[in-house]
Formats: C-alpha cells, structure tokens, sequence
C-alpha cells in the first residue's frame, strides 16, 4: 500500500511524506522518527495488473544503478524503486528482493529467488553471474551497469532481427497463401486433365509438384493438425528457452558457424568478468574460478576450470590458455605481454573489445545476408511450382499424342 502523510516533529515542524506499507507499518516508523501523525490524504492500494513488462524492468535495474551511483544505499534505491512501481507485480518483486537484502543476502541471490518466486525471466544466468562478480570486488554499479547495457545490446539485435525478417515474412505469407490457392483451385482442376496412364507421362517435376500438392488436398485434416502439432512443440520450445536460457546458448554452440559467432560472445564476457576482477584486486585464480560463472557452453567451463588447477601449481595463465588452444595465439600473445608488463587487466579489457567487436561483425554479416537469402528460398520454391505447371502444359500435346 501506498500512503502519503502529514505529520509534526518533536520541535512543532509539519512534515510530509510517501511511505509503502501498512497503516500499522507507517506507525511504528513514525513512532521511532518521533512525528505525530496528523493526516493521511493518500492511500493507494490499486496497482496495475498483469505482467511487468521489460521496458519497465529495464528501467527500474537504471533507476537502482543511477541511485547507487550517486552514492546511495542499495537498500535506499529499492525503497525509492518500490516508491515508483506502477504494477503489482513489480511492487511484489521488488519488495521481495529488498526482504532478501534486509535478511543479510546479496543483491545478486535477492534478484534471482525473487525472479525464480515471480516467474520474472528477464535476467539470465549470466547476468547473475556479473553481478556477483561485482558484488565480490564491490562494484555493484558497475556490474549493473554491463548488464542494463547488455540487455540493451541484445534487445537491439532482436529489433534488428525482427527488421531483417520482416519483409521475408511478408513474402512468406504471401507465398504460402498463394500454394494454398494453386494446392486447393489451380492443381484439382488441372490434374483433372490427366488420366493415370498420362500422368506417368509427364515430366518428373511436374509429377511430384501435382503428386504431392494432390496428397495434401486429400489429407487436409491430417496436415493440419500436423501444423497445430508444430505450432505447440515452437511455443513450448520458446516457452522453455525463456525459462532455461542455458539450453539455447548450449543449442548455438553445435550449429555450424553460428558456434564460432557464439563463442565470440562468450570469450568477450569471460575477459570483460576477468578485467573487473583483477581491477578489483581480486587474484588471478580466484578470478579465473569466478570468471567461469559467465560462460555457458559446458565444454569451455571444463577446460577452464582446468586451467584454474594449472594456474594454482604456479603456471603462467598465458601458458595455461596456451596449453588448452581454445584462444587463438595472438590472445595468448597479449595475455602474455599483460603478464610481463603487470598489467594483465588492461590486457583482458583489450581481448574482451576484440572479441565484442568480432561478435557485432559476424552478426551484422548475418542480418546483411538474412533477408535475401530467406528471398532466394521462396524464389525457388514458387519458381519450382510455376515451372512444374508450366512443364505439364507445355506437355499436353505431348501427353495426348
């Protein structure tokens, strides 16, 4: 609930202010304030409903960093977050964390048991994992801050997804309404032209094109349950991927080329993790170890943890990336040089640059080829139904004599 108060100090002052909680709550921290309540000309216990979405999200995980930045308690800026929340569910969430905070845990495990509790999957295991890195070199505003600019990065790239596809699914509207129409008016008709024995005459193409679009015409039901079939397994598959962020980045790393781009990804985070660390004063294998929380492909967590037990009996972590030949030699080179010089931080932030740039290249490369490609798709696939028609009817004559 919601309360706005007026109220007297022990001095005679009037005072005002917002106060989130009970009746019985606002009492007792004015009673420990010492005001004398004089007036509630307030109260508001309705919230919006439904879900909060990720634009709000986003700027509530803003609003805490802003806050924290200026100087301000963690404790102090949810408050202020809770002050500003327009849903229930959001005011539930943020309460639930500030709780968890209250009780002695850290903000990155309060985030995480309230978004599990809530079903809120905005936040991925990653993002938890930079947070707590933070937390461990206490730099919580910066942590924020990569991951607000994070999500920003990968809700840009969905934007620039969903641009580059949308006029392929115009056209892939477009084309599927148009088999539709030649499977269910063009090819009855047609076909009815044939007898069985001149059917057999006609040119390969044209006898699966008509064979297969027939098919479908007389297993309309069968196909389209098919369809409402594979229309469930997508959305429960999107539904779990949301849930379960692990299993798609797991999924990107099997998939040719796009493992490289997604390794790009994951190698930028690790050495961004190791920069803040070490920056921190945090040692290099304690780093290492923490630094594997950011990485999601299961087989680059075992070579790493690995390394971590070759970097404890005293070997050099240039040597030790070297051994493993997950990182190409001129990271291990840089590494290596960071090393001598004692400044190996600012040697993960220039791998962790390289590796970001190297990831936006590919994916720009992706996007530029996305949207003619999925064209040249169609374009053979119609193309290839025209030129059966049209085979078949250059045919009749043929067929007839």
């Amino acid at each position: 609930m919601f309360i706005k108060y007026k109220g007297l100090t022990s001095t005679g002052d009037e005072v005002e202010g917002e106060f989130i909680g009970t009746r019985e709550e606002l009492m007792l921290f004015l009673k420990k304030e010492g005001i004398f309540l004089t007036k509630i000309y307030e109260e508001r216990s309705k919230f919006k409903k439904g879900k909060i979405s990720r634009t709000r999200f986003l700027s509530d995980l803003e609003q805490i960093q802003y806050l924290i930045s200026s100087g301000m308690r963690i404790d102090h800026a949810l408050n202020n977050v809770i002050k500003n929340s327009t849903y229930e569910i959001e005011l539930k969430f943020w309460e639930m964390v500030l709780g968890f905070i209250k009780d002695g845990q850290q903000f990155s495990f309060a985030l995480k048991k309230s978004a599990e509790e809530l079903q809120i999957f905005y936040l991925n295991e990653m993002h938890y994992n930079i947070l707590n890195v933070g937390e461990e070199v206490g730099d919580i505003k910066n942590s924020l801050k990569k991951i607000i600019n994070q999500i920003k990065f990968r809700d840009k790239l969905i934007a620039e997804i969903k641009s580059a596809i949308a006029y392929p699914s115009f056209v892939l509207a477009m084309s599927f309404i148009a088999s539709v129409f030649i499977i269910y008016v063009i090819l009855p008709r047609f076909s009815s032209i044939f007898s069985p024995s001149d059917f057999k005459k006609l040119p390969f193409i044209s006898r699966i094109v008509i064979g297969l679009g027939m098919y479908i015409n007389s297993h309309t039901l069968t196909f389209l349950w098919l369809l409402i079939f594979l229309g469930l397994v997508v959305m429960l598959i999107i539904g779990n991927l949301r849930k379960k962020p692990d299993m798609m980045f797991e999924f990107f790393s099997y998939l040719p080329y796009l493992n490289r781009i997604y390794l790009y990804f994951e190698f930028s985070n690790f050495f961004s993790s190791m920069h803040t660390m070490l920056s921190g004063g945090i040692g290099i294998d304690k780093a290492l170890k923490l630094s594997i929380g950011v990485v999601h492909i299961e087989k680059i967590k075992n070579i790493l943890s690995n390394a971590v037990a070759n970097l404890r009996k005293g070997n050099k972590l240039s040597n030790v990336l070297k051994r493993y030949g997950i990182f190409s030699d001129d990271v291990v080179s840089i590494i290596e040089a960071g090393e001598d010089s004692a400044r190996i931080e600012e040697a993960c932030l220039n791998i962790a640059e390289r590796y970001n740039e190297l990831f936006k290249k590919y994916v720009s490369r992706i996007l530029l080829l996305l949207e003619p490609a999925v064209i040249i798709l169609l374009g053979i696939f119609i193309g290839s139904i025209v030129v059966a028609i049209m085979l078949a009817v250059i045919s009749i004559n043929n067929v007839a004599m």
